[in-house]
C-alpha cells in the first residue's frame, strides 16, 4: 500500500530531527574534545624591554605528556611531548629571551592531548627589527609641508593605535632652541617631542603628518633640524631632516 502523503511528511519531519540532534550532539562532542586546559604566554608581545616569555597551560589533563603544535611566520610544526602537565594539570615552559631570539617572529599554538583533546590556541609576537621612517613630503628650506612614512617588518608587532606614535622635535642648531605649537618660533627649551598622527593602523606601513613650523619662524642664516621618530611599541626608527635658511 502507498503511504499517503500525511504519512511521508511525516516520516520526513522525524528524519530530519534525528539528523538535527545528531548534528547536535556532534558539535557538543567536538566542543567536550576541544576544551581541554586553558594555555596561555605571559606576554602576547616581546620588545627590548619585555621580561623574558613563558608559555603555561592550567587545567589540562594530571600528568599528560601533550603534543606542541605551533605555526611560526606561516611554517607549522609539531613537538611530541613537548609539554608535561603536573598532578594538577598546571605546567609551564620557558624562559625564553628577547636577546636569544633571532628573527621577528609571529606564532600562534596549542597543545594536543594523547586521545584527541587540545588545549585552545593562544598567538605571540617577537619584535627584533626596529621600524624606519621616511619624509616624502617636498624639501625645501624651510619647508612649507611635511609629512611622510613609516615601516616595519613583516611577522613583528608592526604599527597599532594601542602602542604606535609618531614625534618631532623641532630645533633651531643656531641658538639651541626648539619649536612647539604653543610657543612663538623657535624658543622652547628642553627638546620638546611635538605629537603628531599616524595612518593605516594596523599595518606594517603607514603614513604620518605632524604640526611644523611656519615658513615665518625661520631665520636667514640658521640651521634647522627636524628629527621625526615612529615608535612600534618597544623601538624607534628616526630620520633627520637638516636645512638651512
Amino acid at each position: 500500500m502507498r503511504p499517503s502523503d500525511t504519512q511521508l511528511r511525516q516520516a520526513s519531519l522525524r528524519m530530519k530531527k534525528a539528523l538535527a540532534f545528531t548534528a547536535l550532539l556532534l558539535v557538543l562532542t567536538a566542543g567536550m574534545a576541544s576544551a581541554t586546559g586553558s594555555a596561555y604566554f605571559n606576554y602576547p608581545i616581546n620588545w627590548p624591554s619585555t621580561p623574558d616569555l613563558y608559555f603555561s597551560v592550567a587545567g589540562g589533563p594530571a600528568s599528560t605528556c601533550g603534543d606542541l603544535v605551533i605555526d611560526r611566520n606561516g611554517t607549522t610544526t609539531i613537538t611530541p611531548g613537548w609539554l608535561c602537565t603536573d598532578a594538577s594539570g598546571n605546567a609551564t615552559k620557558g624562559p625564553w629571551s628577547w636577546a636569544g631570539q633571532a628573527n621577528d617572529e609571529t606564532a600562534s599554538a596549542y597543545i594536543a592531548w594523547p586521545g584527541g583533546s587540545y588545549t585552545n590556541t593562544v598567538t605571540h609576537v617577537w619584535d627584533k627589527t626596529a621600524p624606519t621612517a621616511n619624509i616624502t613630503s617636498p624639501l625645501s628650506a624651510p619647508p612649507s609641508s611635511y609629512y611622510g612614512t613609516g615601516s616595519d617588518t613583516a611577522y613583528g608587532a608592526c604599527f597599532n593605535s594601542n602602542w604606535s606614535t609618531v614625534t618631532t622635535t623641532f630645533e633651531d642648531v643656531t641658538t639651541g632652541y626648539f619649536w612647539t605649537p604653543f610657543v612663538s618660533g623657535y624658543s622652547a627649551t628642553g627638546s620638546p617631542k611635538v605629537t603628531g598622527a599616524l595612518y593605516g593602523m594596523p599595518s606594517c606601513s603607514v603614513t604620518w603628518s605632524t604640526p611644523f613650523p611656519p615658513p615665518s619662524a625661520h631665520t636667514p642664516g640658521h640651521t634647522y633640524r627636524w628629527e621625526t621618530c615612529v615608535y612600534d611599541g618597544g623601538q624607534y626608527g628616526c630620520i633627520d631632516l637638516l636645512f638651512t635658511v
